[in-house]
């Protein structure tokens, strides 16, 4: 269970609740990684990936909700691991919201967060493979699941959750008799963002093959002009 003795074993503790860090502290222990526990407020992301490099810094463990305990107000978890990854920073988010916070404020970042864990799953093995599954990814071994592919949704409803505008989805290819929400402004193009609503057809690209909604991902929207009644949205 020990990672590679080839490169560096220090790895960022991130999380606001003082009880939750030492016990991922000492699952990293466990897990032959040198924890580094951060309690300072993390203002600026461009300083806090400075702050992992300079201080060499191999991968991190983070919270999703931090600004209970002020260490984040700006930013949450699943922004600081998303950041991280793109920087080739092996990051896993941890959250005991991850169910209920998937849709409006981890979907927007899933793309970019390899893994996803409970408290319950976070245990030393689990965080030693899933910073190394963080790892592989980021090198251009990526699981089936994490794979997107460009398949064909339908709007089912379009609403208002905390002030954010949420579409509710149904992916045939993934499930036929469930549906996924996520945030309207996933969808960058303006013009279409504004004419999407219930019965709107779209092609985007989802990771289909995860097990999990709250694995789901979804990016490069297309609007879908033509009806095909073999494509099971009919």
């Amino acid at each position: 269970m020990s990672p590679s003795q080839s490169i560096p074993r220090n790895v960022a503790v991130i999380d606001d609740d003082e009880n939750m860090r030492g016990m991922t502290a000492e699952f990293l222990r466990d897990a032959s990684f040198e924890p580094i526990i951060r309690k300072d407020t993390i203002d600026q992301l461009p300083q806090f990936v400075n702050w992992i490099r300079t201080n060499k810094i191999w991968g991190a463990i983070c919270d999703h909700r931090l600004s209970t305990g002020g260490l984040s107000i700006k930013f949450s978890g699943a922004e600081i691991v998303s950041t991280l990854f793109k920087e080739n920073v092996p990051a896993v988010l941890l959250s005991r919201f991850d169910t209920i916070d998937a849709d409006a404020t981890i979907r927007p970042y899933r793309r970019y967060v390899p893994k996803l864990l409970s408290p319950e799953e976070s245990g030393a093995e689990a965080l030693h493979a899933a910073l190394d599954a963080c790892a592989r990814e980021i090198t251009g071994t990526v699981p089936l699941e994490r794979k997107s592919r460009r398949v064909l949704v339908r709007v089912l409803e379009k609403s208002n959750e905390a002030n954010k505008e949420m579409l509710d989805v149904m992916v045939p290819t993934w499930r036929t008799t469930k549906a996924v929400r996520f945030p309207l402004d996933l969808i960058e193009d303006a013009a279409l963002r504004k004419s999407v609503g219930p019965k709107s057809r779209l092609f985007v690209h989802v990771n289909i093959d995860a097990e999990r909604s709250e694995d789901l991902f979804f990016h490069d929207f297309e609007r879908a002009t033509e009806k095909d009644d073999k494509d099971g949205l009919a």
